[in-house]
């Protein structure tokens, strides 16, 4: 049954490469085995991220990883209730997302029940990710809105620096430094304030200064609408005719 389950995990979550199973996928197995700790979520989280800043570093690209986890995500969190999901193309999705205001998103939800927040990890001052594909960092310090704790000044600049690693293979000594700096986890939940979701202080100005930093909103696209074919002018007996027609309906 465990090399039965090994496989399957190997083959359904990470088909790299034919006859082989990857690392992540043997540390999925056994923290679960073990430990009845599911890691499934901690990698499409990370596989998530890494692709996010990779498009985003590259201005431009398809994200293929996890994509139907992040539609979901987006779907089920970002609106709140009572706004309606309808089926849209592309050009109606991005310009729904480039108009979102302050009052749609859904900033926390009373069912995740959160009292500790992860906040650093070691000698790193955020969260480092490891995935199948790389290694990303998690910032905390802008999503701590979304936990359900109030934002009241603007992050330290060392708290939201970016690093990534692209090559798994050549980077060995990053990767054992975020391997043990997880076993140096930093939470917080009280000292981060009554439980609500409000922007106070100076955040705000720096949050319109960011947003012209790392060029948002993006720019709206252009709605293109079909025009309607001219058509013919009619002739006066069809007109006429159409008149009697509509005569005879109105008796």
């Amino acid at each position: 049954m465990d090399v039965l389950a090994l496989i399957i995990y190997g083959i359904v979550l990470f088909p790299n490469v034919e006859s082989f199973i990857d690392f992540a996928t043997i540390d999925i197995f056994l923290a679960f085995k073990h430990e009845r700790k599911s890691l499934v979520l901690a990698i499409i989280l990370a596989d998530t991220y890494h692709s996010l800043t990779l498009r985003h570093e590259r201005r431009g690209g398809m994200i293929l990883c996890c994509l139907p986890i992040l539609y979901l995500w987006f779907t089920s969190w970002m609106f709140k209730r009572g706004s309606q999901i309808e089926i849209k193309n592309k050009s109606e999705w991005a310009h729904s997302i480039t108009n979102l205001s302050e009052k749609i998103i859904s900033w926390y939800s009373q069912k995740q029940n959160i009292d500790e927040v992860v906040c650093q990890c070691g000698d790193f001052p955020n969260v480092p990710l490891l995935g199948t594909k790389g290694c990303v960092n998690y910032n905390p310090a802008l999503a701590i809105r979304k936990l359900g704790y109030p934002i009241r000044s603007p992050p330290v600049k060392d708290s939201i620096t970016p690093f990534m690693v692209y090559d798994m293979t050549k980077e060995l000594d990053m990767l054992n430094k975020i391997r043990h700096s997880w076993d140096m986890v930093i939470k917080k939940g009280r000292e981060l304030g009554k439980r609500n979701c409000n922007v106070e202080g100076s955040y705000q100005q720096w949050l319109s200064e960011r947003v012209q930093h790392v060029k948002l909103p993006f720019r709206s696209p252009i709605l293109i609408i079909e025009g309607t074919p001219i058509q013919e002018p009619m002739s006066q007996e069809e007109i006429e005719k159409l008149k009697e027609e509509l005569a005879k309906f109105e008796k």
